[in-house]
């Protein structure tokens, strides 16, 4: 107890309140030096142990430890056997006002501590009231530093606090044991883990008010989670205070314990006590451990509570400088006399303890930037070094970096400057692009003008080789044209006109490197041989340009001589082989080649023993002969019998030795005679056995080659001297000498190849300039003294590029021929050019070609309607003769209608889709009057046909309402109209007329200088143009609203819709490639059309001529048709995929066949 003198002095120098506080400090003093009794556990070695540990990291585990409450010894009072379910089995400590057991509860298997408390007194009774509310409040608890409570049992005269069991001694027993300074590490970790206890009891709204080491137990663990192995565990929560619930406290002195009373609790009451008082009762007992006393210390109890309210605390490392600044800053902040000085709550005390420990810096004393960076390096040294590392490689990459961004700097300015040169040269890059642009645009504008030109000027020069007979050099500009044209423009219609012009009745077999020597026909096949220098033998079907075989020899090889034999089974070939392509060391030979079977790769005979180069070669008409022609050498006659193919069996030589070329040979009078070219213009008929001499004569003029007709009639020599070719007719047969009958003229200078036509009657004359001359031979009169006849070729064209080297007849009219240039050519002879041979030979009147190209339609004399098909020529014959003469024909543009006009004024109509005859009518009226039908039109839409009866009276059929094909098939005509006819009477005689576009609209002319345009929907009628010369044909192009015109003078004009003239030709001569001025000789211009680009302009005249015009400009391109063929263009037609062009020409009366022309392209 404290010194009543003490106290004594205290209270009679105080006022009443003080007295009273006086008092209770003084109590709470004794209560302080009062001895403790208790069990304890000697735990001084760990402790120490642990306090030698450095770092908390190193600390091992824990051990659990018993529950003690201690307090003071008084006399025991009898140990109870039981406490309800709990064995009794001893007293663990024993306090004031309760007694503590160390019991186990036989329902659950554990020991527990039983804090009990009599119901004796009334002192009693509020001894329980202060055992319950810490039974409240430690039930709201659940923290390992704090020791559990499990239940509460009473009964009358008890009440018992049933909680955990921990083994161990209180703190203050330790302190009380070891009255020195704690090691830090220990004294932090055991005051850590109690702030954060405190912590979770003030997150629950608790404040303990009674922290203390008596109230502290140091618990054993069995597992370290700390430096220390012993867990602190807070008890006793006799004095704890609940903040949410109001004070209800009636105590007169302090709570708590004087040592470790926060200046609040001293000074204020129990509704000041909050959870900074907790705060600083941690605050002393850090003091206590470190420095090894308490922070206040006083003589009495009264000295005591002044030092805790106003005396200043010395310094923990003032007292022991071997605390560290930092814990000193952190137990000074929890000993501040403020509450509001101290730390906010025990969770940041905790926190600032726990960075102590890590070596961090704390919230209670900031640090110095140098101070933080030491302390950095103290705690991580490793890392510390690679953060310097880090710093000094920094410092030397911002000085690299400061240098290169110098040089950056320099080099940006010498890049924006290379970058502005850059950009500059990128502008000129850019303007000599466009400059480049521009010059390519004009170039190709150029080059398409320069193509175009060429192209403009390289067709009439295709057209004129046709006009000079030459297709050849026609068809080779045409591939020019294709080959450096056809990819920049389009090839027009012109072109195509040209190309199908050009390689019309002739076609290229083949086309060999070197010259083609010979060509030959083979007997009862339609086979056709050729050969030449480079060593090959080809065999071609004539009539379809196929090839049938191909024989070739050793690389070397040239032939200049071919035969076949009279059946076509064999074939003579004459070939010299040189292994240095020089003649003269030619080695010669005679093959025979089987033609029965090509299977067979080698030779059937091969017949040798010539010095010289083999010319000339001719089998027996029996073919066991062989008659073999050398140069400069003797004639040899092999036999081709078995086993006597090498038997020479007769030599015929020159007269007297002279040298002889043997370019001709011939058998005649089946095989028992040979005629020979002798020398020096002489030529003679041999035995071929005996060689003799049967009869020789002189010819006129030497010639170089000749060939003899079939029939033995005739016999054609080329002349040497002159360029002329020579037909002797033998009168008498082989009795006496040929006469000489004709002379051919026109040939060009240089050798000429002859052969005649399997008849006879004809001649084809290969000649040097590459043409093909043909003449017909005319039967000769008997008489004597005749003069021999000059003769003009019926035929001439143009087909190679070269000389001429062999020809051969076929027939009457196809022709073979080989040239110097390696080209061989089949040739027809055609009837008539662009003339398609229909199937009659009736004369017509009209004719109408389909839109689709694939038919047309011949009006006859005798006013029959023919179909034609142009692809097979095959004739249909739609309507039987009429009586009157078919004189106008009409399609409609979508090809279902036909319109047909007789002479005799009949009009009808037709079903092409049903070939049926729809309604006719004959001329009625003003129309029966005048009948001369001027011509039939359909509109644009094929809805509304105009009929033209008279020259001046119009009917318009409006097909719209026509029923459909409802009437059954082949039903008759129907004698009324199925729909409206519509008559209109014009202002002037019209001679041509058209529709415009739209079908309202007719355009006419006439004999009248005017052309005049008439409304269809109300007849009214006005002039479009005025001219000098009548209009004689009309075209309307509807996709541009151009009207072409042709005159009666020859003219073509071009009106627009408004009545402008566009374009004029000028006027022509009946030469088509000559202009002529005012009242010269001119054609009219009888039928024209358009192409359908608009780009190309047929014209037809009343002589007959079909020309081709540049639309654009009225330029002339071509005459098609020169007008030989008489008869006047009166229908011209282009089909609508612009293949085929149709012409009809009108013959004179007495005249037989058909007018109709085709062009194909």
């Amino acid at each position: 107890m404290a010194c009543p003198s003490i106290a004594a002095s205290f209270v009679m120098n105080k006022p009443d309140p003080l007295n009273a506080l006086a008092v209770a400090a003084i109590d709470s003093f004794g209560k302080r030096n009062r001895k403790r009794s208790g069990q304890k556990v000697k735990v001084e070695e760990q402790l120490e142990k642990a306090a030698e540990q450095p770092t908390a990291d190193d600390v091992g585990s824990r051990r659990d430890a018993s529950h003690c409450i201690p307090g003071p010894r008084q006399p025991s009072p009898p140990l109870p056997c039981r406490i309800g379910r709990f064995r009794v089995e001893s007293i663990a400590g024993q306090g004031g006002f309760a007694i503590v057991y160390c019991a186990f509860d036989e329902v659950l298997c554990r020991n527990v501590a039983l804090k009990v408390v009599k119901r004796k007194t009334i002192a009693d009774l509020e001894k329980v009231s202060f055992q319950i509310r810490e039974a409240q409040a430690v039930a709201r608890l659940s923290h390992p530093n704090i020791v559990p409570l499990y239940e509460v049992v009473e009964d009358a005269d008890q009440f018992c606090l049933v909680s955990e069991y921990c083994e161990g001694v209180t703190l203050a027993d330790w302190l009380e044991e070891h009255p020195g300074p704690c090691a830090p590490q220990v004294a932090v970790e055991i005051v850590q883990q109690l702030a954060a206890a405190i912590a979770h009891a003030h997150s629950r709204g608790l404040v303990h008010r009674d922290v203390k080491p008596e109230n502290i137990l140091l618990v054993p663990v069995e597992r370290r989670v700390s430096s220390l192995e012993l867990v602190p565990r807070l008890t006793d929560f006799g004095l704890v205070r609940d903040l949410r619930t109001p004070v209800d406290e009636k105590h007169d002195g302090l709570l708590g314990t004087l040592d470790y009373m926060a200046p609040e609790q001293i000074m204020l009451g129990p509704e000041n006590h909050g959870a900074a008082a907790d705060i600083y009762t941690l605050g002393v007992l850090l003091y206590r451990m470190l420095v090894g006393r308490l922070p206040h210390e006083g003589l009495n109890a009264l000295g005591i509570i002044r030092s805790t309210c106003s005396d200043g605390i010395v310094a923990p490392r003032s007292l022991l400088p071997q605390v560290s600044r930092d814990l000193n800053a952190v137990c000074l902040k929890c000993l501040q006399k403020d509450p509001e000085q101290r730390y906010e709550s025990a969770q940041l005390l905790a926190a600032d303890l726990e960075n102590w420990q890590q070596d961090r810096p704390v919230a209670a004393r900031p640090q110095a930037f140098s101070e933080r960076c030491f302390h950095g390096i103290r705690r991580a040294p490793i890392q510390a070094g690679l953060v310097l590392l880090i710093f000094v490689l920094s410092f030397v990459t911002a000085l690299a970096l400061a240098g290169l961004n110098r040089q950056l700097e320099v080099n940006s300015h010498k890049l924006q400057q290379a970058f502005g040169k850059a950009q500059d040269r990128e502008w000129d890059a850019r303007r000599n692009e466009r400059k480049a642009n521009e010059l390519l645009i004009e170039s190709e504008k150029h080059q398409l003008q320069a193509v175009n030109a060429v192209y403009q000027m390289e067709i009439p020069r295709g057209f004129k080789a046709l006009a000079r007979n030459c297709p050849c050099d026609a068809l080779a500009i045409c591939r020019s044209l294709a080959t450096y044209v056809g990819d920049t423009i389009p090839l027009g219609i012109d072109y195509r006109i040209l190309h199908g012009l050009a390689s019309q009745d002739w076609v290229n077999l083949h086309q060999s490197e070197r010259s083609i020597e010979e060509v030959v026909r083979v007997p009862n096949r339609p086979w056709v041989v050729s050969a030449g220098e480079a060593g090959q033998v080809w065999i071609h079907n004539y009539l379809t340009g196929e090839a049938v075989a191909e024989i070739t020899y050793e690389a070397g090889t040239s032939i200049y001589a071919l035969a076949c034999s009279a059946d076509g089974t064999k074939l003579a070939v004459g070939r010299a082989w040189s292994p240095d392509a020089l003649r003269e060391n030619s080695i010669n030979t005679v093959c025979i080649e089987r033609l029965d079977d090509f299977s067979v790769d080698e030779s059937l005979v091969v017949l040798e023993g010539f010095d010289t180069t083999v010319e000339s070669l001719a089998f027996s008409p029996d073919g066991t002969q062989l008659a073999i022609g050398t140069r400069y050498e003797p004639i040899q006659i092999r036999s081709l019998l078995p086993d006597q193919n090498t038997v020479v069996r007769t030599e015929l030589a020159g007269p007297g030795g002279l040298l002889r070329r043997n370019e001709s040979l011939s058998f005649m009078a089946g095989g028992k005679r040979l005629l020979v070219n002798r020398v020096k213009g002489t030529m003679s008929i041999c035995h071929p056995e005996s060689g003799e001499e049967l009869r020789v004569w002189e010819m006129p003029n030497r010639p170089a080659r000749w060939a003899l007709s079939p029939d033995e009639r005739w016999l054609a020599c080329d002349v040497e001297a002159t360029d002329n070719v020579e037909v002797y007719h033998f009168d008498k047969g082989l009795r006496s000498a040929p006469k000489l009958r004709f002379i051919l003229t026109g040939l060009a200078a240089g050798k000429n190849f002859l052969d005649f036509s399997p008849s006879g009657e004809r001649l084809a004359v290969g000649q040097a300039n590459g043409a093909i001359a043909v003449w017909n031979l005319p039967i000769q009169r008997k008489g004597r003294n005749r003069k021999p006849v000059e003769l003009e070729p019926f035929y001439d064209v143009v087909l190679h590029h070269a000389s001429v080297t062999s020809i051969a007849m076929l027939s009457e009219d196809e022709i073979v021929s080989g040239a110097k240039m390696g080209s061989c050519v089949i040739n027809r002879i055609p009837v008539a050019r662009t003339r398609l041979a229909a199937a009659s030979d009736l004369p017509t009147q009209c004719a109408a070609l389909t839109p689709d190209g694939d038919h047309v339609y011949l009006g006859a004399h005798d006013g029959r309607l023919m179909r034609v098909d142009v692809d097979t020529s095959e004739t249909t014959e739609v309507l039987p003769a009429q009586g009157s003469p078919l004189v106008y024909l009409s399609v409609a543009p979508n090809g279902k209608w036909l319109g047909v006009a007789w002479e005799n004024g009949k009009t009808a109509l037709l079903d092409r889709e049903r070939q049926e005859l729809c309604f006719e009518q004959m001329a009625q009226g003003e129309i029966e009057r005048r009948p001369n039908p001027v011509g039939i039109l359909f509109s644009g839409d094929s809805r509304r046909m105009l009929v033209a009866n008279a020259i001046d009276v119009i009917q318009s059929w409006d097909l719209s309402a026509w029923p459909g094909d409802s009437r059954a098939a082949n039903s008759p005509a129907p004698e009324k109209s199925p729909f409206p006819i519509d008559t209109l009477l014009l202002e002037r005689e019209a001679e041509s007329m058209q529709f415009s576009a739209d079908g309202q609209l007719l355009i006419y002319g006439g004999r009248a200088e005017e052309l005049r345009s008439v409304q269809l929907n109300d007849s009214a009628e006005s002039i479009l143009m005025s001219g000098p010369q009548n209009a004689t044909s009309l075209h309307w192009d509807h996709s541009r609203e151009l009207c072409w015109v042709g005159y009666r003078d020859g003219r073509v004009r071009t009106f627009d819709r408004q009545g402008n003239c566009v374009l004029e030709s000028p006027l022509m001569s009946r030469s088509s490639f000559h202009t002529v001025g005012e009242g010269s000789e001119h054609a009219s211009v009888t039928a024209l059309t358009l192409s359908a680009d608009g780009k190309y302009l047929f014209t037809g005249d009343s002589n007959g001529r079909l020309l081709l015009w540049n639309a654009a400009e009225l330029k002339l391109i071509a005459e098609l048709s020169d007008g030989q063929q008489a008869g006047q263009v009166n229908a011209l037609q282009l089909s609508q995929d612009g293949k085929t062009l149709m012409y009809h020409q009108l013959k004179p009366d007495d005249s037989l066949g058909h007018g109709l022309n085709l062009v194909r392209m």
